[in-house]
């Protein structure tokens, strides 16, 4: 790339990604409200129940299904918006908002693969996607490092990391042109 750009820069997950599941979650508490709404409540109600017993269940079950629904969109929330991508010039670094002391960083070097995955209708109409970094490990097995969830313009993020890539692979192939 050009050497307009800034060596170091952030990311997150895109506002679009964080719908999207926030719109699957939705979908997962309405098959669960009408499960309860359908099926589990005409069995309640079937049994012999006093009138003021059947009211009280109802209310409980409710308030439940409405807590059950606020958890679940908050975690949803939280754990697809908390990390925040730092890329650099030698490393990339992962940081959570939440634990602000919890960070991971990578080098270049351990960075084995990179590959862009995008779901097949959302993405391509909102131009997000997850970008895949990979290793290898001790037994020569290729595993997933990290992954950058929900990034806008995976396309160019991926190519800005690329140079990055092959920048440290230069000094590196310098480096040794000097020794030998």
């Amino acid at each position: 790339m050009s050497k307009q750009n800034p060596s170091r820069f952030s990311l997150r997950a895109s506002t679009e990604y964080i719908i999207q599941w926030m719109v699957f979650t939705l979908i997962l508490n309405l098959g669960l409200y009408l499960m309860v709404r359908y099926i589990v409540h005409p069995r309640i109600l079937g049994l012999s129940l006093t009138p003021d017993r059947i009211d009280l269940y109802s209310k409980l079950s409710w308030a439940g299904l409405l807590l059950i629904n606020f958890i679940l969109f908050t975690v949803v929330y939280l754990i697809i918006s908390a990390p925040r991508y730092w890329i650099d010039d030698n490393s990339i670094e992962i940081r959570s908002i939440y634990r602000a002391k919890k960070k991971l960083i990578f080098n270049y070097e351990e960075i084995t693969e990179v590959q862009i995955r995008q779901t097949p209708i959302i993405s391509s109409a909102f131009n997000f996607g997850t970008i895949v970094f990979y290793k290898t490990d001790q037994t020569e097995k290729k595993r997933v490092a990290f992954r950058f969830f929900g990034v806008k313009y995976p396309k160019e993020v991926y190519l800005e990391i690329i140079d990055k890539f092959e920048n440290v692979k230069q000094e590196e192939i310098k480096a040794e042109d000097l020794l030998l």
